[in-house]
């Protein structure tokens, strides 16, 4: 525990003042987190340590988040494809993976799951500071709070094949609290180009519910290929956190999703 409390101070003084650097040199960070969860992740699949295994699709990684994120953060309104994309293809080859076990299936998996979420933070982050945190605040409050609830109230448990741990309660109990917090400082600072009335208050607490429901199920999608592949994290490079895929998880698939959000808005 207290390997991972320090661990935990260390990656907030590291990550925090990734909030207020330029956008160019954000889209520099995220594409060094995409190599490493790259490397974590076809490392698991393939069994081994070899760069030259893994440098094919750790490159094919890159030239997605990159292209990815350039044109998002031009701010395109037809790169509104690309979180649609990467949905419907996740979602095909996670149940591809998990039912017919495909290597094929599981390489195709890492290029959509790598490529794209970290590209998507690196538009949010371009559309301001308060709509990062706003994402933050959803993705790790619920996390915290879930676990917090799920040790007090947790009886019922919400995926057990997957993760043994993790309750419906404490599902719950995290989004709700997530979502009490997130949704006031979403509209203090009017981080959504939205009317300020009843019906926006509804708009931003259901799509504050949404976000939140998502982050989970990305958090579970990792836990199923950890689970699939018999390892208990991605790797060792935050002691007492895991891998970059441990620790990014949840907010790279809730980042595809409030990214398609903001640009539905601009399209509307």
């Amino acid at each position: 525990m207290r390997t991972r409390v320090i661990t935990g101070i260390l990656l907030a003084a590291v990550l925090i003042p990734l909030l207020f650097v330029p956008p160019t040199l954000f889209i520099t960070v995220m594409g060094v987190l995409t190599l490493i969860a790259s490397v974590e992740f076809y490392r698991m699949v393939n069994q081994s340590t070899n760069p030259k295994q893994l440098l094919p699709y750790t490159g094919i990684n890159l030239t997605l988040f990159l292209i990815t994120a350039l044109i998002l953060t031009e701010n395109l309104n037809q790169a509104v494809f690309m979180p649609l994309v990467f949905i419907i293809v996740i979602l095909y080859l996670m149940r591809k993976v998990l039912v017919q076990q495909s290597d094929s299936s599981t390489l195709m998996l890492g290029t959509f799951y790598l490529g794209i979420p970290f590209a998507t933070l690196s538009y949010i982050h371009a559309q301001g500071m308060t709509m990062l945190i706003y994402l933050l605040m959803l993705t790790m409050l619920t996390d915290i709070f879930a676990y917090f609830v799920g040790v007090k109230f947790g009886k019922h448990k919400l995926a057990p094949s997957i993760s043994p741990k993790k309750t419906i309660e404490g599902s719950i109990g995290g989004t709700v609290v997530a979502v009490g917090i997130a949704t006031p400082f979403a509209l203090y600072f009017e981080i959504f180009d939205l009317s300020q009335n009843v019906g926006t208050v509804l708009i931003v607490i259901v799509f504050g519910v949404f976000i939140s429901l998502l982050a989970q199920m990305g958090d579970l999608i990792a836990s199923a290929l950890k689970r699939q592949f018999d390892i208990k994290d991605f790797s060792n490079i935050f002691p007492g956190h895991g891998g970059v895929l441990d620790r990014f998880d949840s907010t790279m698939f809730a980042s595809v999703i409030l990214t398609l959000f903001l640009m539905l808005l601009e399209v509307m």
